[in-house]
């Protein structure tokens, strides 16, 4: 996941030769039943969870026992995941997409990012704010990659008490879809734990973490305009700026507790 390259670094009115350490990109390609289905640029690690997860979000697989064969080809660079003969699979060419403002090449189909239920208000959530500073420290210390080279994106599972796993990429949205393809690989329930995000919280990563049934994201970055209205509407708690011992509440504020 690391490559180096021979550069020349200007310090101090001088040139110096160094060898630096960038995050490696690839190209991965998602196959299902056979035919092509999506692509990636994306960090080349956890992939078979991403083609997972990336079926999770769009709202084609729901549980473990919805796939019926994985092959996965590391050297060629995909995965064709068998489905059961009963799951109706997206028409990729008769449906349109959307753009999104993920790294890459991100995109999401318009029709999933228009069918998002509402999240479940019972059992409710709720976090201590105090719980929110200490996983957000304890968060940013776990991307060692990222203290490599500067160059991937952070997501993590959590209850309110721990960080249970932890996945990165070089796209913020691959890194969401590698966590809930790892949820589903280990038959974890998802609704009652809380996602932790290292960027910005945009319309894509509230709609898969909403696909999911996860009730909060919390993140040291901000959200998009399109993110805090669709996280008001399905029922999703959004928390930006998570910094020190501050935080933005920019939805649902009663799973949060304060004092």
């Amino acid at each position: 996941m690391l490559r180096e390259y021979p550069i020349k670094r200007f310090d101090i009115n001088k040139w110096v030769e160094k060898v630096d350490v960038v995050a490696e990109e690839a190209e991965f390609t998602l196959f299902v039943n056979g035919e092509e289905f999506a692509s990636f640029l994306c960090t080349p690690a956890d992939q078979i969870n991403l083609g997972l997860g990336y079926l999770v979000s769009e709202g084609i697989i729901q549980k473990q026992t919805d796939v019926l064969l994985i092959n996965f080809q590391e050297m060629e660079h995909y995965v064709d995941i068998r489905l059961e003969p009963s799951i109706k699979v997206i028409n990729k060419n008769e449906v349109k997409k959307v753009l999104t403002s993920g790294c890459g090449k991100g995109s999401i189909f318009l029709k999933s990012l228009r069918e998002i239920n509402l999240l479940s208000s019972s059992p409710v959530l709720e976090i201590h704010s105090s719980f929110i500073y200490s996983l957000m420290q304890k968060f940013q210390k776990m991307s060692e990659l990222f203290l490599q080279t500067g160059g991937v994106h952070s997501v993590g599972l959590c209850t309110p008490a721990e960080i249970l796993f932890h996945k990165e990429d070089i796209g913020r949205h691959n890194a969401v879809d590698k966590i809930l393809g790892e949820c589903l690989s280990q038959n974890l329930v998802t609704s009652d734990k809380i996602l932790l995000l290292s960027g910005r919280m945009a319309t894509e990563i509230v709609q898969k973490a909403g696909r999911a049934g996860i009730q909060i994201l919390l993140s040291k970055s901000a959200p998009t305009s399109m993110a805090i209205d669709m996280a008001n509407k399905i029922g999703m708690t959004l928390v930006g700026f998570v910094r020190g011992e501050r935080m933005n509440v920019y939805s649902h504020p009663k799973r949060i507790i304060s004092s």
